[in-house]
This record gives structure tokens, sequence and C-alpha cells, in this order.
């Protein structure tokens, strides 16, 4: 079932690249989801155990303690959260990612209808992003609801159409 709720999604590995100010970002983003009875989900964990990670990890630590209300912290290591992990209940949940053969089965079937060349397309989308099925059909429909809202672009963007009266509108114009 679905919980009905939005979602806040952050990078671990972003995090990770902007060092101190993940902090600020952090506690702003926790305490967004909390005002707005809002799950967060940060993915990427595995990053911050690294050596030179470690203060993004406390400030995510801190960030929970203070502003966590439903987190989801994502990695590929089940033991990527200590279960201490900000004085919240922490239960290790493994999500099974599909090979690439199963992946590109997936989103072939996605993509069938929606893309002149689906199976060029699902091949390369799944050797590029390992992804739950769920979230190959949510980003497939994401990217089809953001074409149909966006207007047609312009056959030759840097020029305006070409006059009817111009030789390269009529046909029975000799140059």
């Amino acid at each position: 079932g679905r919980l009905g709720v939005p979602l806040l999604v952050l990078d671990g590995e972003a995090l990770v690249q902007v060092g101190l100010e993940a902090a600020e970002a952090l506690r702003a983003a926790l305490r967004e989801g909390l005002l707005q009875s809002a799950a967060v989900h940060v993915a990427g964990v595995d990053a911050l155990h690294d050596a030179t990670a470690r203060p993004v990890l406390a400030a995510l630590e801190a960030a929970v303690a203070e502003f966590g209300w439903l987190v989801f912290l994502a990695g590929t290591a089940s033991a990527a959260v200590p279960p201490d992990f900000a004085g919240a209940l922490v239960h290790p949940v493994e999500v099974a990612l599909p090979d690439v053969p199963n992946s590109t089965l997936i989103w072939l079937r996605h993509l069938a209808g929606r893309t002149s060349d689906a199976a060029a397309w699902a091949a390369e989308l799944a050797a590029r992003f390992r992804l739950a099925p769920e979230r190959i059909r949510a980003a497939v429909e994401s990217a089809d609801a953001e074409r149909l809202t966006r207007p047609a672009p312009h056959p030759h963007p840097h020029r305006s159409p070409a006059p009817a009266t111009s030789p390269a509108r009529r046909r029975d114009c000799v140059p």
C-alpha cells in the first residue's frame, strides 16, 4: 500500500560533495519533511561511511534525531546504518534490484508505445541505472508527463519560420 504522504529525496553522495554545507541542508530538509508531513528518503547512504564523510553522517544523525519522523536511509549494505542511529527505530529492508537483462525487459515493457525505439532506450537505461521495477515505472511515467506538458519545439529554434511567399516555402519557385 501507499502511505499517501509527500516524499522528499536527498542524495547522500551529493551531500558528501558539499561537505560542511551539508549539515544545514540536512537540517532544512528534515525540518521541511516534518513540517510537510513528508517522508524523507536519503539515497546513497553508503557514501557517508567513508572516513572523510563522518561529519556529514553525524549531521544526518543529528537532523534525524531533531526533525525525523519518517526517514528512509537507502544503501547497498544492510549494515549501512547502525541500529541505534539517532535514537530511532532502525529496520533494515533489503530491496532486490533486477540484473541488466531483467531491467532491460522492465524498461522495455514501460517504454513500449511511448518512444519509437523502445528497445534501444531500454538497453541503454538498464545499463546506466540500477532501479527497482517500481522506480522504473515511476521514471517513465514522470518523463512522459513532463513531455506532455512541454510545448512542441519549433523546427528551427534559432530561425523564424519562412513566410508563405518565400522560395523556401513555395514549390513553384526556381532558384
